[in-house]
């Protein structure tokens, strides 16, 4: 998911409209989604931009006041690998504050335990963070933990900051 968000923020981002702002954007398994607010633009405007811009659109809804447009980008390509967990649970908390540490970031963790209709249990510790590193610098550091899952990104367009949510399963 950390190449195809990073793509398809980059297609919307240069999408360019006079009067209407972009804002947040996030991107989930399920999809980018982000808007525009209306600031003296037009709705015309907007929807000509869309349109010529070349992007697929799995929905596009503009408020009823007209004064912002919500669009969804379906991700394309998303693989998912099997990789059954390597590590127990303190091992890998441990693992990923030194990691942070090295590079003086802070990093949000929690354990979760879900138990399944079968009765099987899965550990995991689900981790947070904000980085001015776009997804691709993240990809071959993240990619070796094994059991790893991207929930969501986000991307701040004002500051250029990038939020990580996921989680690692565990032993």
């Amino acid at each position: 998911m950390l190449v195809e968000c990073f793509k398809a923020t980059q297609d919307v981002v240069s999408i360019v409209t006079p009067g209407w702002k972009i804002e947040g954007i996030t991107c989930t398994p399920s999809g980018l989604v982000t808007s525009w607010k209306r600031e003296v633009g037009r709705i015309a405007w907007i929807d000509k931009a869309l349109d010529k811009s070349g992007v697929t659109f799995s929905s596009r809804s503009i408020a009823a006041n007209g004064n912002s447009v919500i669009v969804s980008v379906p991700l394309s390509g998303i693989k998912t690998f099997n990789s059954p967990p390597e590590m127990n649970g303190v091992d890998l908390v441990n693992t990923l504050n030194d990691l942070f540490q090295g590079l003086q970031m802070s990093v949000n963790m929690s354990t979760e335990t879900w138990t399944s209709p079968q009765k099987n249990v899965y550990r995991s510790v689900k981790f947070s963070f904000t980085s001015n590193h776009d997804p691709k610098q993240w990809l071959g550091l993240l990619m070796n933990f094994s059991g790893l899952k991207i929930n969501t990104i986000k991307y701040d367009i004002n500051s250029h900051n990038w939020y990580y949510e996921g989680a690692i399963y565990v032993l």
